[in-house]
């Protein structure tokens, strides 16, 4: 039998040892119309390494996608990741492993300004601060405020 001393000298040890890893999770973000307009809720997303996001078509009248970048004119567009069209119910999901800003649009609705960023950091916290797009998300949606909509 172990002296109850050194169980829960253990139990304390183990303690110690597993206090600063964070269990991975996984963040949900909408892929929905707000106000007659295509959106990703939430459209500014922090969370840590090993955190996966879940992109969910809840729109019931568009398709929508999720493509790493900052627009189709990027090149670098999809380099990180692609869903690809998703109707509704449909989702993708994405693994972040290393820290940085990851900023990404939805290829159909791009033009009417439907872009996002995950912020993935060490950092104890965690949640959204608004989206700061890129300087060509800027231009592109100010373009689709005076284009005229069909």
């Amino acid at each position: 039998m172990v002296p109850r001393h050194l169980t829960l000298a253990a139990v304390a040890l183990l303690v110690a040892l597993f206090a600063g890893v964070a269990m991975a999770e996984t963040y949900e973000v909408q892929m929905t119309t707000e106000n007659f307009e295509p959106r990703f809720i939430p459209a500014d997303l922090a969370i840590r390494p090993g955190d996966t996001v879940r992109w969910t078509n809840t729109d019931p009248f568009l398709d929508h996608s999720t493509v790493s970048g900052t627009g189709s004119a990027d090149p670098a567009a999809g380099s990180h990741w692609n869903s690809g069209i998703l109707t509704i119910g449909e989702y993708f999901e994405h693994t972040f492993e290393e820290a940085g800003d990851y900023e990404y649009f939805s290829l159909p609705h791009e033009v009417e300004g439907m872009f996002g960023v995950v912020r993935v950091s060490s950092s104890t916290s965690v949640g959204g601060s608004g989206v700061q797009s890129s300087t060509w998300g800027k231009i592109k949606k100010n373009f689709s405020l005076i284009l005229p909509k069909e």
